[in-house]
């Protein structure tokens, strides 16, 4: 947060699940999916339980 705050987030965080879907509510997180589709990542060698249960809705934010 602090990284945030002073103008220089980081590329990658870790948490449990309650502080990261509160930094989405924030809107401190960015979508990774215009990045994955630029780099080709393939999103079916992840369990589609996994994706579903950390994807954040933008309606909703969690």
């Amino acid at each position: 947060m602090t990284m945030a705050v002073s103008g220089d987030p980081p590329d990658v965080i870790y948490g449990d699940d309650e502080r990261i879907f509160g930094f989405a509510e924030l809107n401190l997180l960015a979508s990774l999916e215009g990045l994955a589709a630029r780099d080709g990542i393939n999103w079916r060698v992840y369990p589609q339980q996994v994706l579903d249960g950390l994807r954040v809705d933008e309606n909703k934010k969690r």
